[in-house]
């Protein structure tokens, strides 16, 4: 039967083959280590723990996903020593053959060779010229050279082949685990690395009569290895690591220099800085939906430590895939306002900012937002994360959650209140300026007077919050507000102090407060 194989010399396959190494009768038994379970935080470290299990002393697994140094224990009922290292082991892999390679595979065969120009010719294939520029063909007219460059295909009479079969060895980082006991039979392997994270969010539904609905999930993505039926617990809060970014000098390619070097590196920061166990990642390439109701488990004790373990379920994820869970459906009662924030004048330094010179947030604080209050309805703490609000199933913003206790009240803006007018103004009292020595050095003293006003251009009653910061001491003060003395200025200059008016503002109304402090500069 005549074979014919048409081949498109710039397009190869390749396929991999790999011949597993049977253990021979005296050596450690070759066993796998299933990541069983997984405590993961939200910037991407995770607590994972492997599972092995043979009637044997000695026990080799592939190697750890890089423990952070100090995190790596091993629970067992028999004291198990472990030896990390690199194990030689061969492979076997089809490599694709180059075009010239062929062309000398196929030497002393007869063959039909197609030109660009879609032109043929056959004959036996002598060979190819050393410098790979030449076919060369013997027929029956005598011997031809070709341009290899000109030719688009061949055909043979026998099975052309593509590649061929090469072994190779690798280096594979593995563990050699031995029991005291002289039998091992069950060891779990836990230890501290990053490759896999949750990114919790939260949806607010605002309903008629202050009623609404609070619901979370989370997106699971799996960077690290893959895994079958492991048990999640995710993890909200912010314990200190003080090694995660160091290797564990045990991996066999962890060098004492890069240890060293690494632990002298070392901080107490969460990894990539203080806010990435708080803070949201990214939205995964593809992502599984899950249709099972919302877990309701009990929480993980932890003691009196604000750390928290949400169990997740049992779950099976391949490497790079992510899967979105719910985790929590509870219904709320809240109540909507009008915030509005005058940041100080001062930093907490005491001082004075200069216009435009506020960080972003304190800019943001100066617009007027309507914001909603609720109280954390689930069993568990609210972590921070983000939150979307939605009306009648409309988007209305999206905003930041923070970590809030049970039954503690939730504040979270949703857009700016275009229709409500604000003012703020202060002013020199005049004759109220004089110098003044404090601890040998000069200032002067002097007093502000300062109105705030809000008008309601709205059909409806709106409750209106207003926040003052401000750098000074407060001398009188109308509409009585809440009066705050704030810490921080305990060690400055002037103190430091936060008014926050609540009021009711019918539609068309106008409120207006006035305050006055003293200072000193």
């Amino acid at each position: 039967m005549k074979h014919t194989l048409r081949i498109l010399l710039a397009a190869f396959c390749v396929f991999c083959l790999s011949a597993p190494r049977a253990s021979a009768a005296g050596e450690p038994t070759v066993v796998k280590a299933p990541i069983v379970r997984v405590d993961m935080f939200k910037n991407g470290f995770a607590v994972v723990t492997h599972e092995v299990a043979a009637a044997s002393s000695q026990i080799l697994i592939d190697g750890l996903h890089n423990p952070a140094h100090g995190t790596m224990w091993v629970q067992s009922q028999a004291p198990v020593s472990m030896k990390f290292f690199n194990r030689e082991e061969k492979e076997y892999k089809d490599t694709p053959l180059s075009s010239m390679e062929i062309l000398e595979s196929l030497k002393g065969q007869w063959v039909e060779i197609t030109l660009a120009n879609e032109d043929t010719a056959e004959g036996v294939l002598k060979g190819v010229t050393s410098d790979g520029a030449f076919v060369v063909l013997e027929s029956e007219e005598g011997t031809e050279l070709y341009k290899a460059a000109d030719i688009s295909g061949l055909y043979a009479d026998k099975k052309i082949r593509a590649s061929e079969s090469k072994e190779t060895i690798t280096r594979k980082p593995s563990v050699l685990l031995t029991s005291g006991s002289g039998k091992q039979q069950k060891a779990l392997i836990s230890y501290l690395t990053r490759g896999i994270s949750w990114a919790p969010s939260y949806r607010l539904d605002l309903f008629d009569k202050n009623k609404g609905r609070l619901q979370m999930n989370t997106v699971v993505r799996n960077e690290l290895a893959d895994m079958d039926n492991a048990e999640f617990f995710l993890i909200s809060g912010f314990p200190s690591i003080k090694f995660k970014d160091v290797s564990s000098p045990a991996n066999a390619d962890t060098s004492w220099s890069q240890f060293f070097s690494a632990l002298s590196g070392s901080s107490y920061s969460s990894y990539p800085g203080a806010m990435a166990q708080q803070m949201l990642v990214n939205a995964p390439r593809s992502m599984d939906f899950a249709v099972s109701s919302a877990i309701d488990a009990p929480d993980v004790p932890t003691g009196d430590f604000d750390v928290h373990y949400m169990p997740a379920g049992k779950h099976s994820l391949e490497m790079n895939q992510a899967l979105v869970l719910p985790l929590g459906d509870e219904s709320i009662s809240y109540e909507r306002v009008v915030e509005w924030s005058i940041p100080d004048n001062a930093d907490a330094f005491g001082n004075y900012r200069k216009t435009g010179s506020f960080p972003d947030e304190s800019e943001l604080m100066q617009d007027v937002w309507d914001a909603v209050k609720f109280k954390n309805p689930f069993k568990f703490p609210m972590t921070t994360a983000a939150i979307s609000m939605y009306q009648n199933n409309a988007f209305l913003g999206q905003s930041q959650s923070l970590w809030t206790a049970p039954g503690q009240e939730v504040f979270t803006r949703i857009t700016k209140a275009m229709n409500v007018k604000v003012d703020h103004t202060e002013s020199e009292i005049q004759g109220k300026r004089e110098d003044v020595r404090i601890s040998g050095s000069a200032y002067t003293k002097t007093q502000v007077k300062a109105t705030v006003t809000v008008k309601n251009n709205r059909g409806r009653k709106d409750k209106i919050i207003i926040r003052r910061h401000f750098s000074g001491r407060l001398l009188e003060v109308s509409g009585s507000p809440q009066k705050f003395l704030l810490p921080e200025g305990a060690t400055r200059l002037n103190e430091r102090n936060k008014l926050v008016w609540e009021t009711e503002l019918d539609p068309g109304k106008e409120v207006q407060y006035t305050y006055t402090y003293e200072i000193v500069f």
